[in-house]
C-alpha cells in the first residue's frame, strides 16, 4: 500500500509540473477569479457524504477535508471476504452482516486548470489525498465444530478501511454569487490490514465561499489618516 501510496503522489506532482507550462502557469482557479476567497464550507452527495471545508493558495491550488457517512461497498465481496479471512473467525461460515455505521474523512490536495473551449466559470482540477473510514457492523455466522453440529451466532465487528486517493472534476463558480458547485470522481486504494481493493467512488455538491478581509476600510482611508495633524501636547 506504501509503494501504490507514493506512486500516486509521484504521479500528482508530476501532473502539476505538466501544468506549470506556459500556457497555464499564470492560471487562476475560477472561485479566485470571480472574487478573492479564503475558502468555502458546503456539502457532498455521494460517497462519501460529507461536510467539505475547502481553502485556496497560490491562486489554483485548494486543500479539502471532509468527514461524514460512507455509503458505498458496505455490502460487497470486498467485506464478505474480510470476516472470512480474519484469523479471529476461522472455522466460521458467513451467513450476513448488517452495518450499524460507516464514517468516512478525506484529506486532499487539488489542483486546478483550465478547459480549453470550456463554460465561463467552469474549470477541472486533479486531486490526491487520502481517506479512512471506520466501520462497524454485526456479522452473523454460522460455526461447524464438527461435520455434525451446526450453530447459528452473531458477534460485533469493527474494521478501519484507509488508503490514497487519485481523482477528477470540475467546480463552477457562480458568477456575482459566493457559492461555487462541483462534481468529481475518484478511485481509492482501499486496504484494512486483511483485504485491499481499487474503490470508485464521487459525488457532486455546493460550497458557500467566504470572502478575504478587504485591507481598507474605504479609498484613501490610510492616506486620510497620515494626513491628520497630530495633536499638541499641553
Amino acid at each position: 500500500m506504501n509503494k501504490l501510496y507514493f506512486f500516486v503522489l509521484i504521479q500528482f506532482f508530476s501532473l502539476s509540473l505538466l501544468a506549470q507550462s506556459p500556457l497555464t502557469k499564470d492560471y487562476t482557479c475560477v472561485v479566485q477569479q470571480e472574487k478573492r476567497y479564503l475558502g468555502g464550507i458546503g456539502i457532498k452527495l455521494g460517497d462519501p457524504m460529507s461536510l467539505s471545508m475547502k481553502a485556496y493558495f497560490l491562486k489554483r491550488f485548494g486543500f479539502e477535508l471532509t468527514a461524514g457517512l460512507g455509503m458505498s461497498g458496505n455490502f460487497s465481496t470486498y467485506m464478505v471476504q474480510t470476516l472470512e479471512n480474519d484469523p479471529q473467525f476461522e472455522g466460521f461460515v458467513y451467513s450476513t452482516h448488517d452495518i450499524d455505521a460507516s464514517y468516512a474523512a478525506q484529506a486532499r490536495l487539488m489542483m486546478h486548470f483550465p478547459i480549453p473551449g470550456g463554460i465561463p466559470g467552469l474549470d477541472a482540477y486533479l486531486l490526491a489525498g487520502y481517506q479512512m473510514r471506520y466501520v462497524e457492523l454485526d456479522y452473523h455466522y454460522i460455526f461447524r465444530p464438527d461435520p455434525f453440529t451446526r450453530e447459528a451466532g452473531r458477534a460485533d465487528y469493527t474494521t478501519i478501511d484507509q488508503g490514497p486517493e487519485l481523482g477528477l472534476g470540475i467546480e463552477y463558480a457562480f458568477s456575482g454569487l459566493p457559492l461555487a458547485a462541483f462534481a468529481e470522481i475518484s478511485a481509492l486504494h482501499k486496504s484494512n490490514g486483511i483485504e485491499q481493493k481499487i474503490a470508485p467512488m464521487g459525488g457532486i455538491g455546493f460550497r458557500f465561499n467566504i470572502p478575504a478581509p478587504e485591507l481598507d476600510k474605504k479609498p484613501g482611508y490610510h492616506k486620510q489618516m497620515k494626513a491628520r495633524p497630530k495633536k499638541r501636547k499641553r
